[in-house]
This record gives C-alpha cells, sequence and structure tokens, in this order.
C-alpha cells in the first residue's frame, strides 16, 4: 500500500500541522558542496520550529537531534569515505552518503536490514534514498518531542498497529519487518510501530516554534 508520506516536504507539512507551526517557503541558504537537497527544506523548518528549549539537555530543543541527530552539511563528518547524514542517538546505526551521489542512502550498524550483527562498522549501500532516511529520522524526532505536548497512550500491539490507527502514514520496504508510522481515519492519531505507543492532536496550537 502506497504511503502518505513520499517527501520531505510532505513530512514537514505534516509535522508542522502537529506542531502547529505552517513550514515556510523559505529555504535555508545553501551550502557549499554535494549534498541531499532536501536537507535545505529541513533546516530552514528547524529553524522556525522546535521543542521548548531544555537548558540542561540542548540537543532536545531542535527536530534535528531531539532523538536522533540529523547532520546540516557544514556539520557533518566523514567516515570511511562517507559522509554523515543521520545516527542514532546511541551510535547503533549511521546513515550516510557518497559526495559523488548524495541521494544514494548507505547504513553501517546494525540497522533494520539485519545485516549490521555480520559487519556493523563497514558501510553498504541500503535500497533507499537519503531523503526515505531523513523522512524516518523526522518523524521520530518530531514524535517524541510531541510526547511532552500530547496525550499518549500505551497499546498492546508492539510490531503491528492498532485496528484503530492502521492507515500507513509511512514506512518503506528497506526498512525490514518494521511498519513505520501510521494514522487513524481522522488523522488525529499517530501511531509509532516497534514502540507501541499512540499520540493523539492536540487540536490546538503547541507553540512550538522559534516566534
Amino acid at each position: 500500500m502506497r504511503t502518505q508520506l513520499q517527501t520531505v516536504s510532505d513530512a514537514l507539512t505534516f509535522i508542522g500541522d502537529w506542531y502547529g507551526v505552517a513550514p515556510s517557503a523559505k529555504q535555508a541558504p545553501q551550502r557549499p558542496g554535494p549534498y541531499p537537497a532536501c536537507l535545505d527544506q529541513i533546516l530552514a523548518f528547524a529553524d522556525q520550529a522546535h521543542p521548548p528549549r531544555q537548558p540542561d539537555r540542548p540537543e532536545r530543543s531542535s527536530i534535528l537531534t531531539f532523538q536522533d541527530k540529523i547532520y546540516p552539511p557544514d556539520d557533518a563528518l566523514l567516515s570511511d569515505g562517507m559522509t554523515l547524514l543521520a545516527a542514532e542517538n546511541q551510535g547503533v546505526w549511521a546513515f550516510g552518503y557518497s559526495p559523488d551521489a548524495p541521494d544514494k542512502l548507505y547504513v553501517t550498524g546494525d540497522w533494520l536490514d539485519k545485516a549490521g550483527t555480520r559487519n556493523p562498522e563497514s558501510w553498504r549501500s541500503a535500497n533507499a534514498t537519503t531523503e526515505d532516511a531523513l523522512i524516518q529520522v523526522l518523524l521520530t524526532n518530531a514524535f517524541f518531542a510531541l510526547c511532552d505536548h500530547c496525550p499518549l497512550e500505551e497499546t498492546n500491539t508492539f510490531d503491528t498497529p492498532p485496528a484503530a490507527v492502521n492507515i500507513p502514514l509511512w514506512h518503506h520496504p528497506a526498512w525490514t519487518d518494521w511498519q513505520g508510522f501510521s494514522i487513524d481515519a481522522t488523522g488525529n492519531h499517530l501511531h509509532f510501530c516497534g514502540m507501541g505507543l499512540t499520540l493523539t492532536h492536540p487540536q490546538k496550537t503547541l507553540g512550538l516554534s522559534s516566534c
């Protein structure tokens, strides 16, 4: 089944609705060097919308870093010829790209393709794009940021969505055996498969912005 979110732009519009912030049409200034073009949209959104600042945990003040980390092009690190795109908060896995092909996704570590235990420290290509990976990290970071502001329910289903919240919002076959994120028919409930958690839309502006 085709999922509702196909692009980073789709994901930012969805997240903006839950944050109560309309994504700006203005993009962040382009950085030098080859990198996924959709990063400019993400950086512009991060400049205008973020969770309330937590001085003791500065990483939780941005959608770029709330749970897992998205690397802006000017902060990206090189690793065995790959440029880091994003990394899990405890270093379990990382996404990267080659400067020669910034839209092609590479992964390292114990990622959901189940190859990590065989060769966890080497980069391997994934049948996905860097934009696909960024959508996953954006939704993950936004979900955990929203947990502090929206009604949260633990469900008795873990790997599959509850029957009432089973409309695919985003998943990708390269993420093996993970059904990603789903919503209900109204779009007011958001489920994180694999976590057993469902958020309810607050139906009001959360004020998660820099304004």
